[in-house]
């Protein structure tokens, strides 16, 4: 099912329901362009490639490790990226409020 972003926004109610009922992806589009597709969660979650979800996990660990949380429906598919922890300031500072703290400090 393909629908126009205005004609969606109008009528959300009504396609989330058609959704449920026949699981049929609804596509977005802009001007007749397509730029995103409405799916129910439950295909979703059946659907994922098993390969897909360790590399998520992968992917949620390294972001932990740094002191990040990765928010679901943010992961893309591919390589992980290298982390690494964040830089310590001079004094052995770590946090973002060193930042602060060390600007706060100097004179302009």
């Amino acid at each position: 099912m393909r629908v126009e972003s205005a004609e969606l926004k109008a009528r959300l109610s009504y396609y989330l329901r058609k959704l449920r009922e026949n699981g049929e992806p609804i596509e977005v589009l802009i001007r007749d362009e397509p730029v995103a597709v409405l799916t129910s969660i439950d295909s979703r979650s059946s659907t994922r490639d098993p390969r897909e979800t360790e590399e998520l996990r992968e992917l949620a660990n390294a972001f932990s490790a740094v002191g990040l949380t990765l928010a679901p429906g943010n992961a893309r598919r591919g390589a992980l990226p290298e982390l690494t922890p964040p830089a310590t300031a001079g004094d052995g500072r770590e946090d973002v409020v060193s930042v602060a703290a060390l600007r706060g400090e100097k004179e302009w």
